[in-house]
């Protein structure tokens, strides 16, 4: 699994929301996102990291990582999200990624930087605000670029792992251009910082965890998706198939010999 081709597509900014109905088929795409929690899953988002970071944008140098698995420092206090369109053995393929970085060994990135309001998180009631950043937020190879199905299902994770583990806010360094496809979606971000040139133009913006579940939960109708999700927002994946990668349900084993007549020729299996 970990070794499937990237075709690798970088961002997840284009200037207006697209559909995500225009499938040769007539089906819109059927994606589903995985919380890596094994070695071998998140060399997969290690990997897809570099194909974007390394190869696609030049914005991480390739000689940095000779394996090509693109990490750093942050990674030891991340989750790590991987979305595939289709299933895990029926001609799926990854087509996103991100991570949420923890503050369980110092401040966050943004935080560290200095590009924060002194008050960007207080909260009336609350004294210390718990904060999640957000961060490698990449789609690619999806139907289209940018597609806000695909994107949706990115924040739905984030919000929903902020909720599950006692989080207030999530935090975005992001372009311009993702902020306002964000607040187009009513997501209900709020620009916390001063901008600063960091690969281009970036800004800081707070997410409420509770608030942004409520929009969330208007994005997802307005997708069609319905008012209640048919599985969780995210699975968890090890890298390891969830069932012994043998027969399917229904396969029959059956024995026939090969089709010459040589002497003690070997028999193989078949479907029967």
């Amino acid at each position: 699994m970990e070794d499937e081709r990237l075709y690798t597509h970088a961002g997840v900014e284009p200037g207006r929301p697209t559909s995500d109905r225009c499938l040769p088929d007539g089906h819109s795409p059927s994606y589903q996102v995985y919380l890596a929690t094994g070695a071998r899953a998140r060399r997969i988002h290690y990997r897809m990291r570099y194909a974007v970071y390394c190869l696609e944008t030049g914005f991480e140098a390739a000689e940095r990582y000779p394996e090509g698995f693109e990490r750093d420092i942050h990674d030891e206090h991340a989750a790590h999200f991987l979305v595939r369109m289709g299933g895990l053995y029926d001609g799926g393929r990854w087509v996103g990624a991100m991570r949420l970085i923890r503050p369980e060994a110092g401040p966050l990135p943004t935080m560290a930087a200095g590009h924060l309001f002194s008050d960007a998180f207080a909260t009336p009631g609350v004294e210390s605000p718990r904060v999640l950043e957000v961060s490698r937020l990449i789609a690619r190879g999806s139907p289209e670029r940018g597609s806000p199905r695909l994107l949706y299902h990115l924040c739905q994770a984030a919000q929903a792992y902020a909720e599950d583990h006692g989080y207030d806010f999530l935090l975005f360094m992001i372009r311009p251009a993702l902020a306002r496809l964000l607040q187009r979606h009513y997501i209900p971000i709020e620009l916390c910082g001063e901008a600063c040139d960091h690969r281009g133009l970036r800004l800081p913006f707070r997410a409420p965890t509770a608030e942004s579940g409520l929009a969330l939960s208007a994005w997802r109708r307005r997708l069609g998706l319905g008012n209640t999700p048919e599985r969780p927002h995210y699975a968890q994946l090890a890298g390891h198939p969830p069932f012994p990668y043998r027969a399917a349900p229904g396969y029959k084993r059956c024995w026939r010999p090969r089709g010459y007549h040589a002497p003690r020729a070997m028999e193989v299996p078949c479907a029967g």
